[in-house]
């Protein structure tokens, strides 16, 4: 079954428009009722509302667009994992995909866990050991404030650590 994708990167969100309905009108010409590739066109963008915003515009471009599928990232993510018999990560799985997103954002603990084949997982370990104590996202400002006050005490690149911690484990929980 051959297939073809293309990768756009444009100037601004106009031009990427421009393109994509220029290719689509290629792709799925109006008025025919079989796609030039005979095959469905897929369109994946980011997010549910660029989604909707997309399916508008090409509402008003023209009624009927037959063989063409707007879907976000995600659904296509989720339908690739349902094909190969994968399930979606959820609860701790999900957790630590959260967790290691939101440390990837920060440099002391890429410094720390990113280099390691496992790191990540160790990250996570930690992590979830803090939550079982009692942490919650409302206590990273005091506990960073505890932190502030021993900071003298505590070696530098330790103190980033914890503070990159602190930040990442409360943005991962909301």
């Amino acid at each position: 079954m051959p297939s073809s994708s293309r990768l756009l990167v444009a100037p601004d969100a106009r031009a990427a428009e421009a393109w994509l309905f220029a290719a689509l009108d290629e792709l799925l010409p109006p008025g025919s009722p079989e796609s030039a590739t005979s095959l469905p066109v897929r369109v994946l963008v980011p997010s549910h509302s660029l989604r909707v915003d997309l399916l508008a515009r090409l509402a008003r471009r023209r009624p009927a667009w037959i063989g063409l599928d707007v879907r976000t990232l995600r659904t296509f993510a989720l339908e690739l994992l349902h094909r190969h018999g994968e399930a979606p990560p959820r609860g701790a799985a999900l957790f630590a995909l959260e967790l290691e997103r939101a440390a990837r954002r920060r440099r002391p603990l890429v410094a720390a866990f990113g280099e390691f084949q496992d790191g990540w997982s160790t990250l996570a370990a930690a992590a979830r050991d803090l939550v079982d104590a009692g942490f919650l996202p409302e206590l990273a400002e005091p506990l960073e404030e505890l932190l502030h006050a021993e900071a003298a005490a505590i070696p530098a690149r330790t103190l980033a650590r914890a503070r990159a911690l602190l930040a990442t484990l409360a943005e991962a929980l909301e």
